[in-house]
């Protein structure tokens, strides 16, 4: 007969046949026990100490001790004499054969032999090598008796004895034939124990992971439970029902988390609609995991804030429009964070349409960009936040909006950009949108943004300039840095420099002024310089250059 499935009758945890062999497991009178939860089990009584003879008698010593004078304490008595149990190792091995044949032979499953003065301790490879003979007359007593509850008992006796031996294999074979033996004479009684397997099962397995396993075991008890087995049958169908029931409520409790889950997200979409409003049809990439939205923010709906990533690569807010027939434009305005500035730039289709700086006042600034030019067409519409100098660069935008009408003073502005920079020709270090001709910059319209080239080799503006007549001329531009940071300006005709300034400190932009009345009547090469002083933050800002004659 093959082996039964054995759980603990305590936890319900399901015993190997490993664990039997090396003792970490054991079954005591039809009931399994795991490491933790086995009660301790007295091993094979031990023989009873011999006594020790008593010591041999002196003679009497002819000297008399001197009798204790009053107020003297008396000598103490002297120390017994050492206990003579040394010879009880030679013959320990043979008095423990001997009295456990006596065990077996004579007492009863129950009896128990009186607890004897603990002997010395043997070896402990003597005590194992002395196993042998004992699953001997085990071997005897199973042949002999047909009590089987007696040899289950003997074996977990024996366990600790024979655990980690050679001979464990032999004890388990003892015990499998015992408990075959049991369970044959007593059909009904194996099936009480599966039935009280499967309940501790089911305690510890309350999502019936482990229903194979019961089902199994259920079915090979129904078919070994003789005239018992409609019980077997009738323990496998409740099983089996409350698996049933546990799917259907595992299907239920699941459908009910997907529907949760679903209403959540449409929850979520909802609620990003609600905070993002017109922006939600915008893809927004900025450094930040996610934008700061405001649905109201100093006065302004629909506020977005946004920072590039470096100083080189900007966040980004675009879409898709499709724009009405006749003039239209796209509405919307700007702010910034504390004492911060940041580069606004706007393109259509592509087309980078406008390029400002927003920082300073006025602290909103309204954008309006003209859509006349894209009337009835499909078009991608790209907003950028762009570093300007690596400080404070959060660019604060209200949700764009289509409006009818033209862009109030935008020809204006571009036919004056235009006139201003148009003659003059701009070599400036390229990256962070440079060279870039601003719409304003703290105060100042149509500003130009140059870079150097390099520490030696400056960023460059020059034209050729036809000098009016006149008994003073002066030629003038203004020039501004970024906060906290500093460069060279300087103004020459041809290879002279009129002008040698450095742009720096309070006060952000400055006029420079050179005199042209030496070059009256004559054309001449005006030369702007854009110069590198720490190599940090050398942006310089150009406006308004303009000849003035006084006649």
């Amino acid at each position: 007969m093959g082996r039964q499935i054995v759980y603990c009758n305590e936890c319900g945890t399901r015993l190997t046949d490993q664990e039997l062999a090396q003792g970490r497991a054991n079954v005591d009178n039809f009931r399994s026990y795991c490491k933790k939860c086995r009660p301790v089990t007295p091993s094979a009584p031990l023989p009873a100490a011999r006594p020790t003879p008593p010591p041999a008698k002196k003679p009497p010593s002819r000297v008399v001790a001197a009798a204790a004078r009053p107020g003297e304490p008396k000598a103490p008595p002297p120390e017994p004499a050492p206990s003579r149990r040394l010879w009880w190792v030679a013959g320990g091995a043979g008095g423990i054969i001997l009295v456990v044949a006596l065990a077996f032979t004579v007492g009863g499953s129950g009896g128990r032999t009186p607890k004897q003065p603990e002997p010395p301790s043997v070896p402990e490879p003597a005590a194992k090598a002395d196993v042998l003979p004992l699953l001997k007359l085990l071997e005897d007593l199973q042949a002999t008796s047909q009590d089987a509850d007696r040899v289950l008992k003997r074996c977990t006796e024996l366990e600790p004895l024979v655990r980690g031996t050679p001979h464990e294999a032999r004890l388990r074979e003892i015990r499998q034939r015992a408990e075959a033996s049991a369970f044959k004479v007593d059909p009904g009684r194996q099936l009480d124990f599966v039935l009280d397997q499967v309940r501790k099962i089911q305690e510890i397995d309350p999502r019936f992971a482990r229903r194979q396993e019961v089902e199994t075991l259920l079915k090979k008890a129904a078919d070994q439970a003789g005239a018992r087995r409609p019980d077997a049958e009738r323990a496998l169908s409740e099983y089996l029902k409350k698996v049933e029931d546990a799917d259907r409520a595992a299907r239920t409790e699941e459908e009910r988390l997907a529907a949760e889950a679903k209403a959540r997200t449409e929850d979520e979409r909802r609620g990003r609609e609600q905070l993002m409003g017109p922006w939600k049809d915008w893809k927004v990439s900025t450094r930040d995991e996610a934008p700061a939205w405001n649905p109201a923010y100093e006065g302004h709906a629909w506020v977005v804030i946004t920072h590039p990533y470096t100083p080189d690569v900007p966040a980004t807010l675009e879409r898709t429009i499709t724009v009405p027939a006749g003039p239209h434009v796209l509405r919307f305005f700007v702010s910034y964070l504390k004492d911060g500035d940041w580069e606004l730039r706007v393109s259509i289709g592509g087309t980078r349409i406008m390029a400002d700086t927003i920082g300073g006042e006025p602290r909103w600034r309204e954008i309006q960009v003209d859509l006349g030019p894209y009337a009835g067409r499909t078009v991608a519409v790209r907003i950028e936040n762009a570093a300007n100098g690596w400080y404070f660069e959060q660019g604060v935008l209200s949700a764009p909006e289509i409006q009818a009408g033209t862009a109030a003073g935008w020809d204006a502005r571009r036919r004056s950009q235009k006139e201003t920079w148009s003659p003059w020709r701009v070599d400036s270090a390229a990256g962070a949108g440079m060279p870039v001709l601003l719409d304003s910059y703290k105060g100042h319209a149509n500003v130009y943004r140059t870079h150097p080239h390099s520490r030696e080799k400056p960023a460059v503006l020059e034209r050729e300039l036809l000098v009016p007549a006149g008994s003073e001329v002066q030629f003038s531009v203004w020039a501004a840095h970024l906060d906290n940071a500093r460069w060279e300006a300087r103004v020459k005709v041809g290879d002279q420099v009129l002008v040698q300034e450095v742009v720096e400190g309070p006060g952000t932009w400055r006029k420079l002024s050179a005199n042209l009345t030496p070059f009256a009547g004559k054309k001449v090469k005006i030369r702007l310089e854009n110069g590198a002083r720490n190599w940090d933050q050398d942006y310089a800002y150009w406006s308004e250059p303009e000849v003035a004659v006084k006649k």
